[in-house]
């Protein structure tokens, strides 16, 4: 859950920085920017560590006092998101009381994992308005801009595709736990267990690519954009706003 957290907060950021930079370049005023971390910014970290311990401390307490921790020393538990055996013998039936604690486990993680996919496309939606707004505000869309629309199109998508992939096969082990409980033998169990195990762990590398694809696109098309807006502009209006195509080289 705390990768789900930190996720909000990375693509919280990024639109606050995309939706800065247009608005304030399109206006003709430099962006200030300081190296001191904003208040909310730190509450917003420190609740993505905090949130999930509050929210899995009373899991870790009953847990232990019910003996409910399975042994992780099975190859088959040793999973980034553990969603139950892949097989039970006669001795590891779980308790009630550990059954009810591990479906609370599953729904808050199904929660988690909604909410953060909910708000990553609300605010790739949001920042894919900005940056239509920004390149159509001359009024004129030739096929360069409709070009450029599909490209950003296709990779701001990328942010939650690349959530789902990730996570997809653990979300799924999770939805069968819950739904169909007896549901633990067969193939497609043991693929989503071997996916789980690799696609949970590779989210971080995942983002990091396609931020540094995406903020290199956004660079290029927003310094395209103002300089060609350069050539059209008065000699007055040109002098207010060299300050400005300074400032976005400098930011870019």
């Amino acid at each position: 859950m705390a990768s789900f957290f930190y996720t909000l907060n990375y693509v919280w950021n990024l639109y606050t920085t995309i939706r800065e930079k247009f608005h304030s370049c399109y206006s003709g005023y430099s962006v200030q920017f300081s190296n001191r971390v904003k208040t909310s910014a730190k509450v917003i970290v420190l609740s993505s560590c905090l949130v999930p311990l509050l929210l899995m401390t009373p899991v870790f307490i009953k847990g232990n006092l019910s003996q409910c921790q399975a042994n992780f020393t099975k190859p088959y538990r040793c999973l980034l998101m553990h969603t139950g055996a892949l097989y039970l013998t006669s001795d590891q039936l779980i308790s009630p009381s550990c059954s009810l604690w591990h479906t609370y486990q599953i729904i808050v993680f199904l929660s988690t994992f909604l909410l953060t996919l909910l708000s990553t496309s609300v605010m790739v939606v949001r920042a894919r308005r900005i940056y239509r707004r920004v390149v159509s505000a001359h009024g004129y869309l030739g096929n360069e801009q409709r070009t450029l629309f599909q490209v950003m199109d296709r990779r701001m998508v990328l942010y939650p595709l690349v959530f789902v992939l990730c996570w997809g096969p653990a979300v799924t082990l999770a939805l069968l736990r819950v739904f169909r409980p007896s549901t633990r033998h067969g193939l497609v169990i043991v693929v989503l267990y071997i996916l789980q195990a690799l696609t949970a762990a590779s989210q971080g590398f995942l983002n990091c690519l396609v931020y540094g694809w995406t903020c290199a696109h956004l660079r290029r098309a927003s310094l395209t954009f103002f300089l060609r807006d350069v050539d059209t502009q008065t000699p007055l209006l040109r002098s207010q706003r060299g300050k400005g195509y300074q400032s976005l080289r400098s930011v870019a």
